[in-house]
């Protein structure tokens, strides 16, 4: 079922070296044939429902581009293996002239006193730009019926994020703290007449999981290589954790294979700083022609009792649809 892509070894411990097997090829895509759901499966966010079922949480856009968040089962066993898929959408649009009012995208999802919170991307254009993000947060019981916890975003622009939040990694402590690894936008450059965002990924904490502390702490700093930063998902395994991220360059990265959205790792160093690994990429481009050889993008990690599961989207944003592969650690 699975290829053997790459072998990694964490550059700050000789001992620790990481395998990732890829599954070799999408096993979601969007068909098209419903009228919400006409292109793309984008941003997976995946949750451990019970010890044999994965719920694989997606957005996917309209005729009009505006997205919406529905999910997929898929045996925790066997990832591959599709359960059931759902007709509707569970979170919609926002009301008009709200932070979420022209699309909606899940970023994270994890339980908390036996709901599950579901934060999400919400979409709002602008007159100078082309979009401003904020993140949201959606509660449910049973992982389907969501109704939205606060009517603005959790996390938005502030003092240390003036331009927007994106993408966002929440991690619950026993519901004591709570911590946000999240995109938080450092700009936009105009070079070539067409204005794109660049992105760090910084850190937030949390005692409830609405209501978050920042100081503008950058986790992971862009640079020449990694030009923006989105999507970071964090690991742990034998006192080593790691952060997968997904990075481009600034420019071009949406038709250019070679500047666009690769995934690349970091590991926490004994000082508790992040080391970027020197590689260019922890998942490799796929094959001429196939689903994942021009773009890797949108990481996100699960554990389950006997595999940690890497899930991705691949070509044009989600386009081509969704992969997973499985981490080794040796």
């Amino acid at each position: 079922m699975f290829t053997k892509v790459i072998q990694h070894e964490n550059q700050t411990s000789a001992v620790m070296k990481l395998d990732f097997e890829k599954y070799p090829g999408p096993i979601f895509a969007t068909d098209g044939s419903i009228a919400w759901s006409r292109t793309h499966s984008q941003v997976p966010v995946v949750l451990a429902i019970d010890e044999d079922t994965l719920r694989v949480y997606y957005a996917t856009r309209d005729d009009h581009n505006i997205s919406r968040v529905s999910y997929f089962d898929v045996s925790a066993n066997n990832p591959a293996k599709v359960l059931y898929r759902h007709n509707e959408p569970i979170l919609e649009p926002g009301p008009l002239g709200s932070f979420d009012d022209a699309g909606v995208m899940p970023t994270c999802a994890i339980w908390s006193n036996g709901q599950i919170f579901l934060y999400y991307i919400g979409w709002a254009v602008r007159a100078s730009v082309p979009f401003q993000n904020s993140v949201g947060i959606a509660a449910s019981s049973d992982g389907i019926n969501f109704s939205r916890v606060v009517p603005g975003p959790t996390l938005g622009t502030g003092p240390h994020d003036p331009y927007f939040v994106g993408t966002t990694w929440v991690e619950n402590n026993n519901n004591k703290i709570f911590s946000a690894y999240y995109m938080s936008c450092c700009g936009w450059l105009n070079e070539q007449d067409k204005p794109e965002p660049v992105y760090d990924i910084k850190y937030a904490q949390s005692r409830d999981g609405i209501n978050w502390q920042r100081d503008g702490t950058i986790i992971i700093a862009r640079d020449e290589i990694d030009q923006a930063i989105a999507s970071a998902t964090i690991f742990s395994e034998k006192r080593s954790s790691h952060i997968l991220y997904c990075s481009r360059q600034a420019y071009d990265y949406r038709s250019k294979k070679g500047v666009s959205y690769r995934i690349r790792i970091a590991t926490r160093a004994e000082d508790g700083s992040w080391r970027k690994s020197s590689e260019e990429r922890f998942v490799p481009s796929g094959r001429k022609g196939d689903w994942d050889e021009g773009m890797q993008a949108y990481p996100y990690v699960v554990r389950t009792d006997k595999n940690v599961y890497l899930f991705y989207n691949g070509n044009g944003f989600g386009q081509s649809g969704i992969g997973f592969g499985r981490i080794l650690f040796d």
